[in-house]
């Protein structure tokens, strides 16, 4: 027998034919039960990564106008200087609310 001829008979095989079929149909089961997994994963990590960036951003926000407010006070001619306690706590809660609604702003307008 050739090999052509055996070739041909092999492939030709009713056996080999399911065979194939059978795991064909597995594969395509298992990607039709992996797509939906694949797809709550991504939302996961899509909500996780969005809620890290925000919390960043908050982090981020705060440094940076703390830094503003201490530089600010090295400086002679700057208003903050002249405020006591009570002005500078209502100032840093006025630095909190803003990032707060930059936040949210941002949260609602999904640009992260």
């Amino acid at each position: 027998m050739s090999a052509n001829e055996l070739l041909k008979r092999i492939t030709t095989s009713p056996e080999i034919i399911t065979n194939i079929a059978e795991v064909s149909k597995m594969n395509f089961n298992m990607l039709v039960k992996l797509v939906p997994w694949m797809a709550e994963h991504e939302k996961t990590q899509r909500k996780f990564r969005n809620a890290v960036l925000f919390r960043l951003s908050n982090i981020e926000t705060l440094v940076t106008e703390s830094f503003g407010a201490q530089l600010a006070q090295m400086a002679k001619a700057w208003p903050l200087n002249t405020l006591n306690e009570e002005q500078l706590k209502k100032y840093h809660q006025g630095v909190d609310e803003r990032v707060s609604i930059a936040s949210n702003q941002l949260g609602e307008n999904g640009q992260v």
